[in-house]
């Protein structure tokens, strides 16, 4: 007699295929997951607070963006009482010949990993349209004022 023919391996390659729709809805979730507070998303204008001479203008998003007209290669996130803020890709880079054409890449990889440059201020608001960083630099702090431009 012939032993029966052993039956397919389904079971096997349901999980499989149940293991790889899990991971990529994770992936896809986590990409599309709001990083940033949402006290901070919209746009501001920077005046330093001792002069109150105007800086810039700055865009933070939901997903972490914080965008400048001169550097758009930041990322920002909140810890305690701290607004974290990667360092930004220079020009230098950007003219470089080998790293030039990768240096957004190698910004948000470094960023995203949480290592480089991190710039650390404490933060305060005083309502919901001004808010206060103060940033340390050796012995001098500085105080910067940011009021949200309306949209």
């Amino acid at each position: 007699m012939t032993s029966l023919p052993s039956p397919p391996k389904r079971h096997r390659r349901r999980i499989v295929v149940i293991v790889a729709v899990l991971l990529l809805v994770s992936i896809v979730s986590r990409w599309y997951w709001p990083r940033g507070d949402a006290r901070f998303i919209g746009k501001w204008a920077i005046y330093d607070d001792d002069t109150g001479k105007f800086i810039n203008t700055v865009a933070m998003d939901p997903q972490g963006n914080w965008r400048e007209p001169r550097y758009p290669l930041h990322r920002y996130w909140i810890r305690g009482d701290y607004l974290c803020r990667s360092a930004s890709v220079s020009h230098a880079w950007n003219k470089h010949k080998v790293l030039g054409p990768h240096a957004a890449f190698i910004a948000s990889v470094s960023t995203m990993l949480r290592i480089g440059y991190v710039r650390y201020e404490h933060f305060e608001f005083r309502g919901e349209d001004e808010l206060m960083l103060y940033h340390t630099l050796g012995s001098h702090r500085y105080r910067y004022r940011l009021t949200r431009i309306p949209e």
